[in-house]
């Protein structure tokens, strides 16, 4: 060292002589304590990379998938709050799962069904209680089933995520066991989704296109969770409901599959519903996906950002069983070109893409060579008579359902819908005009001629079941005041209709 740092063996003698401590023994000792940590960290970490390789099992869980939503609730109820030390609380929804759940666990206050609420609505109040939610965050080791299995949560930075990542889902899940086998954690897994399906409320998912990573690419994207809806709530002639119910039930059947690729037939089935603004397209849309158990995939293709190649990729990416909708088609304005021999199909809108999608390219999507086969296909059209004949033929679209204006039998059905949950207090005005029978019969008579009154109070064939309902939402714990005010609702609506160039009933939509 002398030879190296000049005055070394000077410097080591002083401090020799004013500490009475040999230096050079510390110097020694100093170089085998890092010498045995960095063989310490060395052998742990091939020790760890022999265990992970010949005695454990691990599995990757992007933050995307549904499995990432069973896993994270799973553990919240088993193991964060039992043996962690160390976790994430919060009182934000991390996912519209999380939001769409929270609208059942919410016990308001109740109020009687025939008043109006005692104070105002005060979202701040609502949001100030809401439930706070301990999450995992970070490694967690625990036993399940037999098995010693090890949890790590982890947070992906920016700089790591992939373009094809949406921002907000930059989280990932790596489920490691001591096992040679990935049967315990394919249990543990199908039990977190059997679980997760048990003590949840199950919605309909409704995904629309979104860039991928702010780029020009497009990828579906879950952007709402809707209650399943029954098909019960939306009004519409009981033969057309029932026809279209068993051709999509019949459509579904497993064996349904088989006959159609016996038979050398396309596994496709498309839908066409018309009429005028708010008489109940997409509410039957909604009403079909909760019936059975569908996913809702919606383009628009008034979408300054759709173009053909994002179209061909997302028909691509298309599960194998979900309602395609394409809503509005007839607004796109998609129509062929007067050169016959070019046939491309024209839309004309601001701010249109780059490489707008022509109808040649839609139509080879929804029954071409490369179309996807399994799904639902539904188109809506407010005026199904400017639609393009190509778009509409049979084998592209297999049923037609028209939407017609409210009538009479439509708009009690609706009246009695919408107020068959009410209590007895918010009928008792009426009910002190009839005598005699149970205090069910009495109900049913009151609703009845109410709904009655009600319906002959509106034009039967004038206005939209949607600007109908609007007006009982107004008095939706009040039936006796939606019948009296209806009257002049009538006037006001059809009057501001005229006023609208003559439109007449066909406005209030």
């Amino acid at each position: 060292m002398s030879l190296l740092m000049p005055g070394y063996d000077s410097a080591m003698g002083v401090v020799k002589r004013v500490t009475g401590v040999d230096p050079t023994v510390i110097l020694e000792l100093c170089v085998l304590l890092a010498a045995c940590s960095t063989l310490y960290h060395y052998s742990k970490e091939f020790m760890y990379s022999i265990i992970h390789n010949y005695c454990m099992t691990s599995a990757e869980i992007e933050g995307t998938d549904p499995v990432y939503a069973y896993l994270m609730r799973w553990m919240t109820i088993h193991q964060v709050t039992i043996t962690s030390k160390t976790i994430k609380a919060t009182a934000i929804p991390q996912n519209n799962e999380d939001d769409y759940q929270d609208t059942f666990e919410t016990k308001p206050t109740p109020e009687p069904a025939s008043s109006k609420p005692s104070q105002p609505a005060n979202y701040r109040a609502q949001v100030d209680g809401a439930p706070i939610r301990f999450l995992p965050s970070g490694r967690y080791t625990f036993w399940y089933a037999g098995t010693f299995f090890i949890f790590q949560h982890t947070n992906i930075p920016p700089s790591q995520r992939s373009p094809s990542e949406f921002i907000g889902t930059h989280y990932s899940i790596t489920l490691s066991c001591f096992s040679r086998s990935l049967l315990p954690i394919r249990i543990l897994l199908r039990a977190a989704q059997t679980e997760f399906f048990a003590t949840s409320r199950r919605g309909t998912l409704i995904f629309r296109p979104a860039s991928a990573g702010g780029g020009s690419q497009l990828q579906w994207r879950q952007v709402l969770i809707r209650p399943a809806r029954s098909l019960e709530t939306v009004i519409l002639d009981a033969t057309k409901k029932e026809a279209l119910l068993d051709d999509i039930n019949e459509y579904l059947l497993p064996t349904t599959r088989q006959w159609y690729a016996s038979h050398g037939i396309p596994y496709r089935r498309g839908y066409l519903l018309s009429g005028a603004p708010g008489t109940g397209k997409s509410s039957l849309t909604a009403a079909l996906a909760g019936v059975f158990g569908l996913n809702i995939y919606s383009i628009s293709l008034m979408d300054p950002d759709i173009t053909e190649s994002g179209l061909i990729t997302l028909f691509a990416t298309l599960p194998r069983r979900c309602i395609t909708l394409f809503e509005d088609v007839d607004a796109a304005g998609l129509k062929r070109d007067g050169n016959p021999t070019v046939q491309i199909a024209t839309r004309k809108r601001p701010g249109a893409a780059q490489q707008p999608v022509s109808l040649s390219a839609l139509l080879n999507l929804i029954d071409g060579v490369a179309s996807p086969e399994g799904r639902v296909l539904v188109l809506t059209s407010n005026f199904p008579e400017t639609l393009e004949p190509a778009l509409i033929r049979p084998g592209r679209v297999d049923m037609h359902v028209h939407f017609e204006l409210a009538t009479r039998t439509e708009i009690k059905d609706l009246f009695l819908a919408m107020y068959s949950d009410l209590n007895d207090a918010s009928l008792s005005s009426s009910r002190e005009m009839n005598t005699g029978g149970s205090a069910d019969e009495e109900k049913k008579m009151d609703l009845e001629a109410l709904a009655e009154a009600f319906t002959a109070s509106i034009p039967e064939g004038m206005f939209s079941l949607a600007s109908v309902q609007g007006h009982l939402l107004r008095w939706k714990r009040e039936p006796q005041r939606a019948v009296e005010e209806v009257g002049g609702w009538c006037r006001e609506v059809l009057g501001e209709g005229a006023a609208r160039q003559g439109t007449g009933a066909i406005s209030p939509r």
